[in-house]
């Protein structure tokens, strides 16, 4: 549910007004990359020598906590057929913000790029456009307005008005006794293309959501629903005249309940999306029925929780697919001088006509200990097996172990940190064999303004047990160099990939960059950070809050807050301490929370989130939705949000040459949070969420915890 903001915000638009309280800061970087591939099974599909400048500005007038102006602009210089499809300039985000928090009618107006969030069932995407938001101050409760008009497009150079429009009002109202309610509608107008055989498009959808909490015999209790009614077009589901003219309906409801003093929590939630219930702005799973249960108690210095999950999908088909879950996850100090994470679910799937019919047992354990003064050890395992009863008849079975070791130090006034590892893999199905061993390589040096990091790993797969088989050698490496001197920052970055099968042709392939970052700012003095609330209910429901972890906390005060939250034994990597707990008990999937400590302070804190499937880019895509969609309910709607790309072909390989971003920030009282997909030199694709006094420029793709594996 939209979480009502004190006039949270953002950007800004009236810069003249107060010249000394203007900030402002900004960055260009020009990059030069050199693409060279041989081989069928290449990552470059473009060669030859190209390049791109990449340009961000941003500036703030601050009057107060509630009275502020914003303007952002970034964009690009592009003679580079990754980094744009297009040669020349484009924007990539131009925003526009005025926020008036003082006065007799407290209003904030965003123009340009947006995120536009009403609700679960209704709005949640990026706009180019423009937002009004107005609380008028009635005496009874607490009343938000906010009406959007925009496009759905992710580039400017593409953009044609009326082609994907969306319009919406959303009014929410907020009381201490009564609760939360919003009124939602959201109309959507799409052209149809001959070449897609797509019809145009005229969808509305309507939505009522309520939140409540209580007490019940010293328990706090919440409860969320809501119910949407879809009206219109979509794209059909035998040929795009089947979608024409529908209307079906979506609800869901879900209780949390924790005693106000006790150790557990619970969670139940039940959804019901209709088969043409297919809105443009939400990211749902039509034509699904679902059940969820999660509980959780935490020990002294660990903590277990439990899920429970059924989900019909085609539930209105003859051809529905059943799937549930049952699985467990303990994590903590529960076995003395480790750090543990253990998860085990079994999952069946099973359809009407027996196409799919499979019990999948899955089992994951990592563990870690420090061995000696600036030795940690880390160890991993993993089984899953498929035993299929469908006529497909496909078994399968996978083994791995993995052991890693790092070791800090220091050489000649450089700090060192030094990654081996390997892991074992053995993989058994109907159609493969394959003996799998990957050794790995990761090395970081770090001197005053100086910074080098190599990664390599090899896969060598033997595959001779089945006839036919074909032994694989595939091997990577990614090194990069950076020279910071005052304002400037220098860099060097190659990658390489070689593919070497027995048999067919071998692959070779390698990109190499240069780049020269720019960066300048002003500061007109201490800004008043801007006043944001979030949903109190959902903050009950979490481990320990990111804010009471703020940057510049001194070690001590760190280790009480973690201490007081049962976060005592982590996982040490360089400066980082992760800790394997889950932190948003109803984010399913895997968690680690992080404390980056330098020079006796916290620099940073945060959560990594896993994600389930890496190959699945719509399963991606869906999970970065529903895990911004709870954080949202934690900490309200967000100050900025970047978006270039979309979820679709190689997103690491996007992710190191600047088309794909996805970045949501939120300003806080003592620094930014921000939450997106960090690029990795090893090409890891998982989602963070970071505390920092500032954050990185937007065009600087390693900002997560680089050195954290």
């Amino acid at each position: 549910m939209k979480t009502l903001t004190t006039l949270s915000g953002i950007s800004l638009l009236i810069l003249q007004q107060n010249v000394a309280a203007l900030e402002y800061r900004g960055s260009n970087t020009l990059r030069l990359s050199e693409y060279d591939a041989q081989g069928p099974a290449a990552p470059y599909p473009f060669e030859g020598s190209m390049a791109y400048d990449e340009f961000s500005l941003y500036l703030q007038d601050y009057s107060n906590a509630y009275d502020y102006s914003s303007a952002q602009l970034t964009g690009v210089y592009a003679a580079d057929d990754y980094r744009h499809p297009q040669t020349g300039v484009s924007a990539e985000r131009v925003n526009l913000t005025v926020q008036k928090g003082t006065s007799s009618l407290p209003w904030r107006a965003e123009l340009g790029d947006h995120f536009a969030y009403y609700s679960q069932l209704t709005l949640q995407q990026s706009l180019k456009g423009a937002q009004l938001e107005l609380q008028p101050q009635t005496g009874f409760g607490r009343h938000s307005f906010v009406v959007n008009v925009g496009e759905v497009e992710s580039d400017w150079r593409r953009l044609n008005l009326g082609e994907n429009t969306v319009a919406g009002l959303s009014w929410l109202f907020e009381h201490n006794r009564l609760g939360h309610f919003a009124l939602n509608v959201v109309r959507n107008e799409r052209d149809g293309f001959a070449l897609l055989n797509t019809l145009d498009q005229t969808q509305t959808v309507y939505s009522l959501a309520g939140e409540k909490q209580f007490l019940i015999a010293d328990h706090r209790l919440s409860i969320e629903s809501e119910f949407a009614h879809f009206s219109g077009d979509h794209s059909g589901l035998s040929g795009a005249q089947s979608g024409q003219s529908r209307s079906d309906n979506a609800a869901f409801v879900e209780l949390r309940g924790a005693p106000l003093s006790g150790r557990w929590d619970a969670l139940l939630r039940a959804d019901h999306f209709g088969q043409d219930y297919r809105p443009g702005g939400a990211i749902i799973t039509p034509d699904r029925r679902s059940l969820q249960a999660y509980a959780g108690y935490r020990f002294s210095g660990s903590q277990l929780r439990g899920r429970i999950q059924r989900y019909k999908d085609n539930y209105e088909t003859a051809n529905v697919l059943t799937t549930e879950t049952v699985g467990a996850n303990l994590s903590g100090a529960f076995i003395p001088g480790l750090s543990s994470a253990v998860d085990i679910f079994r999952q069946t799937q099973e359809n009407e006509n027996n196409s799919v019919d499979q019990d999948i047992l899955t089992a994951t354990a990592d563990f870690s200990r420090p061995l000696r003064h600036n030795v940690h050890g880390r160890s991993s395992l993993y089984y899953q097996h498929i035993d299929d009863h469908s006529a497909v008849n496909v078994d399968s079975r996978v083994r791995q172990i993995g052991a890693f070791v790092d070791y800090s130090f220091q050489y000649r006034s450089m700090d060192a940190l030094l990654s081996p590892g390997l892991v074992w893999r053995d993989i058994r199905d109907t159609a493969i064999e394959s003996d799998e061993l990957q050794p790995a390589l990761r090395m970081t040096l770090t001197r005053f303004d100086h910074r080098f990091e190599v990664q390599y790993n090899t896969l060598i797969q033997d595959r001779s047990r089945v006839q036919g088989g074909v032994d694989v050698d595939t091997s990577q490496w990614s090194a990069n160099y950076e020279y910071r001197w005052g304002q400037h920052v220098f860099g060097a970055e190659y990658d390489r990939f070689d593919r070497d099968p027995d048999t067919g042709a071998d692959t070779e392939a390698y990109r190499a960059s240069l780049y020269w970052t720019f960066y300048f700012d002003r500061n007109g003095g201490d800004a008043t950070a801007v006043q944001t609330v979030g949903s109190s209910s959902a903050a009950e429901f979490v481990a320990i809050d990111l804010l009471m972890l703020p940057p510049g906390s001194s070690a001590e005060q760190t280790r009480e807050s973690l201490n007081s939250h049962n976060f005592r034994q982590a996982q040490q990597q360089g400066n980082y301490r992760a800790y394997p707990y889950p932190v948003f008990y109803d984010v399913v999937q895997s968690q680690t929370l992080v404390t980056e400590l330098s020079g006796g302070q916290l620099q940073a804190s945060g959560v990594v989130f896993q994600f389930d499937n890496r190959g699945d880019l719509n399963n991606i895509a869906q999970t970065y939705a529903s895990t911004l969609r709870q954080l949202i309910r934690n900490y309200g709607s967000p100050s900025r949000n970047f978006e270039t790309g979309d979820f679709s072909g190689n997103i690491a390989t996007q992710l190191a040459n600047g088309s794909f971003k996805r970045i949501v920030e939120w300003d806080m009282p003592k620094g930014v949070l921000r939450f997106g997909i960090p690029r990795r030199l090893d090409g890891v694709l998982r989602m963070e969420l970071i505390y920092r006094q500032t954050q990185p420029q937007t065009n600087q793709s390693l900002w997560g915890f680089t050195q954290l594996q």
